[in-house]
């Protein structure tokens, strides 16, 4: 099930990973980005402001993704082994809510791209999918995460 509104967002501090890796290699290197973050939350004392997430740059053989968590202070320090200060954008977006799980996360995408053409809205940048379901406060632990079906997952698109 996938419903879709737009929301003004404020600009966000984060703590993040990017990287570009094989599309086959995307599921690890998310996992190591996820452990990377939460010792860097640990290490620094920040605790996160919301559901970590991961915005794709580019995607293909070779994707450009960005793994992160919204903290509620930038770190003392720009970098904490691996894991970099930035921001999420703020501004006009369009949010598609996704319940359930990944197998069908393209509805969520293809909801936003509907509306995008339905309301002539444009896209001002990459969209990025918060995974409502994550922790960042424990350990990652995908052994303690819920049924992928009870998942909610919101896609973000950035738009004008």
């Amino acid at each position: 099930m996938t419903t879709t509104r737009i929301e003004q967002r404020p600009e966000q501090p984060v703590m993040l990973v990017r990287t570009v890796v094989p599309v086959d290699r995307l599921m690890s290197a998310q996992g190591e980005a996820l452990t990377a973050l939460w010792s860097a939350l640990r290490q620094s004392d920040i605790d996160p402001a919301g559901a970590p997430y991961v915005r794709y740059h580019t995607f293909g053989d070779d994707t450009d993704m960005e793994v992160g968590v919204p903290v509620t202070a930038p770190p003392a320090s720009p970098t904490i082994g691996g894991v970099t200060a930035g921001t999420l954008p703020g501004g006009r977006s369009l949010v598609a809510t996704h319940e359930g799980s990944h197998d069908r996360l393209n509805e969520a995408y293809g909801a936003l791209q509907g509306a995008v053409r339905r309301d002539d809205l444009t896209e001002v940048g990459a969209a990025w999918e918060e995974y409502q379901w994550i922790d960042l406060r424990r350990q990652p632990d995908p052994a303690s995460w819920p049924a992928p079906d009870v998942w909610v997952t919101e896609v973000v698109l950035p738009i004008r």
